[in-house]
Formats: C-alpha cells, structure tokens, sequence
C-alpha cells in the first residue's frame, strides 16, 4: 500500500523514514541492472537495497559524504536516464515528485516549520516500526510517496497537481493524504474534479485534513470555527476533524456536517527535518492517522476499493463516545446538519 505526503516536501534521509520510501523500480534503468545492482525483487526495491549498492560502489554523485538517497536524484546520479520509464508522464520520478519545482527531487527547500510539515506528516503515514528509535506508525511497513507542493514562496501552490501525480504514479493502491486547505467555497470546479479523478478514475483514495478553526496573524486560535474546508469537503474526499487523545474536542479545530471522522491531532509526536522529533497539533496530524489506519485495514483486506474501506472505517468507529464527550455536536452546536465531529 501507498501513502503519499503531497505537502511540503519530504526529508527522504530522516532515519526513521528512508527505508519505507517509495522506489520506483520501473524507473530504475537497465545499466545500474548491468552494474552489479541485485535486489532480492526487481519489482519492489528498498531504499536500503539502493543505499548498499551507493556504498559499495562509492557513488557518491553529490559529494556530501554520506550514501543516501540524495545521491539518486542529484546531478550526475546514474540512476536517472532521462526517461519515462513507467510511463506515468514524469521523467526520473524514481522516489516521488516535486510539483513545485516540476523536477524529480521532492526534498524541502528549507529548514524550518513550514518546509517541515511534510517531513512530520510523513513520519506519520509511515514512519519505520519495531527500529527502537522516535515513533512508529499504525500502518507498518507502507511506503511513502514523497510529493512536493510547496514552491519558493512557501505557498502550496500546487496541490491539485500534487494529488493528480499520487495517484497516477503507481498502479498499486495509494491513499493520498492532503494536509492542507482553505475554507469557504468558490468556484471550485477544476479542483473537485481533480479530486474525482483520483478516486473514480485511479481507485486511489483521498484523505484530508478539516482545517484548525480561525486563528489570528500570530497563529494562535480565535475561537470555535464552523465551516467547510476543502478539499477537505468535496464528495469523494475523506474529511478528518483533530480532537484531542481521549477524543474531547479541544475547541480549536474546524468542526461541519462534512467531517467524516474525527481522530488525535494534539501534541503529535513525528519526524522532523534533519533526523529530529517534535510535538505537533493540527488537523494536519489527525488526517495522516486516519490514513494510515486505511493503509492497515487494506493491507489485511486486498480486495477492498475505496469505497468499501471509507465504509468499513466508518461503521466502525466509536461515534457514541465521541458524542458523549461532545453532545453538542451532535447536532452542529446550533448551526446546519448534524454529527459535526
């Protein structure tokens, strides 16, 4: 099973991560076959397989001293040829993709919070387990698919085109996570039928993050937020509202009647970049759990589709003590719909 962060960009390098990122074995070529490469299956390649093989070999092609997966996207790699090799319209995407810089290298542009995200959404889709360092995530041993949004401009810009890359880069299942978002409605035509695409069309799944209330510049919380988020709200997304880890509603996060589920998103402990760990709360956290859980149940039930495992998490989940903790929400807190969390 897949899981794409289509966020900020990856730190593919972060020890609790590299060896459940996504390697496209399709577009690995021929040569590097020739130069003694030998993973125990060509058509499902570690990271850890490629790292071996760079310090065996003494490939490193970015000079920076260490073998990593760096070196196979960096100038003068020679795992990238130039080619489509999949087929899938993106030349050398060989661990993911950079939607922003439109290349092949889905590495954050920076060190700070922002360029972060992604790294700590990431870390928890699927971050290593039973490896007796920083955390674990629910889902095993998925495999991530690193998908930069973000351009210079620390925007995410490019998201739609993000979630259009996750979903065609592989033919296996990919849950595509979408941290991100705006409120309000517009004229959203194109972006909901990016999201329809990728679930009717591609069979992938699409799990985003509800949004964390109305806050003011400086970041902290205004208050209660009732309101739509998207791509959060578009039919054929998976909408996640953050409560806290016994499941009470921690009067920040965006609550509505197109919440599909709500799950932890406070104080969530995940990779960062550079190697490091921190504490984070959002909505943001929550709708990468709630994927991960997916990628569980899929992994023991194959043969399930989206649709079959949206419905299996839902009639399984615990709404009468999530409304026992918060009844008002039950019916919205007084605005339109019903079962607001």
């Amino acid at each position: 099973v897949l899981l794409a962060s289509v966020d900020t960009g990856v730190d593919y390098t972060h020890p609790d991560l590299e060896q459940n990122i996504w390697i496209n074995s399709a577009e690995i070529p021929s040569t590097i076959y020739d130069l003694g490469f030998n993973p125990d299956n060509s058509s499902e390649v570690w990271a850890s397989e490629i790292i071996s093989f760079l310090a065996y070999n003494n490939f490193d092609w970015n000079s920076d001293g260490k073998y990593n997966l760096k070196d196979v996207v960096t100038s003068g790699s020679l795992f990238e040829d130039g080619g489509d090799g999949d087929g899938n319209g993106y030349i050398d995407d060989i661990i993911g993709w950079d939607s922003g810089e439109d290349d092949n290298d889905p590495f954050p542009d920076s060190n700070n919070d922002f360029w972060s995200h992604g790294t700590h959404v990431a870390g928890i889709l699927s971050a290593v387990t039973d490896n007796s360092i920083g955390t674990s995530s629910i889902s095993f041993n998925s495999r991530i698919i690193p998908v930069k949004i973000a351009d210079s401009e620390e925007t995410l810009a490019n998201g739609y085109s993000g979630i259009i890359y996750a979903a065609e880069a592989s033919e296996l299942f990919t849950i595509i996570n979408c941290s991100w978002g705006a409120d309000g409605f517009g004229s959203y035509s194109a972006e909901n039928a990016v999201i329809n695409q990728a679930h009717d069309e591609n069979g992938s799944l699409v799990v985003c993050a509800a949004g964390n209330g109305d806050i003011d510049d400086d970041g902290n919380p205004l208050g209660e937020y009732y309101s739509s988020f998207y791509p959060a709200a578009y039919p054929n997304s998976f909408s996640v509202a953050p409560v806290d880890c016994d499941g009470l509603w921690g009067e920040w996060g965006t609550y509505h009647s197109s919440i599909d589920l709500s799950a932890p998103g406070e104080s969530i402990w995940g990779p960062v970049i550079g190697g490091g760990y921190e504490r984070w709360s959002g909505s943001s956290m929550a709708s990468p759990l709630v994927a991960s859980g997916f990628a569980l149940l899929k992994s023991y039930y194959s043969e399930f589709d989206n649709n079959t495992l949206v419905n299996r998490i839902i009639q399984t989940s615990d709404s009468s003590l999530l409304y026992d903790m918060n009844p008002e929400y039950l019916d919205c807190n007084g605005y339109s719909g019903n079962e607001c969390l």
